[in-house]
């Protein structure tokens, strides 16, 4: 009873001072994706972050406890924006149109704008590897990319006028799972493949995630 009548008397946050945490914690997600892409997320430090930052290590401390918490928030954040991604992508068409433009960015070891590219995602799989609380963020994080998939093709099917059953759902949200995740590898492995090449290869596959 005391804890709650001394919470009550905590000051509360204006939307002000919620506007700039928010401000600060992606300033420190833009530094930390940087300095992790540069020096690797085992051998960049905190104070790494903070110099790319342009704060204190204090001040990051402030909104995360640990390195591998901000990882976890990287994670978090990609998911939230493939999700926002996929409810503004209409059909097929629109979502390898769109798959083929991230290509050439990801083909660089930072794309202007992106949290996680390729090179950093590498590092956080590796990462994963080490630390049992990275690699539970990433099991969610796949989790959630594969109900963000399965909840898209059923969507997009039921435009088409085509009832998927929900194993089909699955196998198709698999099938375009995979497919990203080795568009990762072969943006490091192949990085000169082209455009036309990609669209030809993938057009078909794109076309049989709504076959009934």
């Amino acid at each position: 009873m005391h804890g709650v009548q001394v919470m009550n008397q905590l000051p509360r946050k204006t939307p002000k001072a919620i506007a700039r945490s928010q401000v600060q914690r992606a300033r420190i997600l833009d530094a930390a994706a940087k300095s992790f892409t540069a020096e690797g997320i085992h051998a960049a430090s905190m104070a790494t972050v903070a110099k790319t930052a342009g704060m204190s290590v204090g001040l990051i401390y402030r909104y995360f406890e640990s390195k591998s918490d901000i990882v976890q928030a990287l994670i978090e954040q990609e998911v939230e924006e493939t999700r926002i991604a996929f409810h503004e992508i209409g059909s097929s068409g629109e979502l390898l149109d769109g798959i083929l433009d991230a290509f050439a960015p990801w083909r660089r070891a930072r794309a202007a704008g992106d949290t996680v590219n390729v090179a950093l995602a590498h590092e956080i799989i590796a990462e994963a590897t080490r630390v049992p609380a990275i690699a539970e963020a990433m099991q969610r994080a796949d989790e959630a990319y594969r109900e963000i998939f399965s909840e898209w093709i059923h969507d997009r099917a039921l435009d088409q006028g085509i009832e998927l059953s929900p194993a089909q759902v699955r196998q198709r949200a698999l099938l375009l799972h995979i497919m990203i995740d080795g568009l990762f590898a072969r943006a490091i492995l192949e990085a000169g493949l082209k455009r036309t090449t990609l669209k030809s290869a993938l057009r078909g596959l794109m076309q049989s995630l709504f076959t009934a």
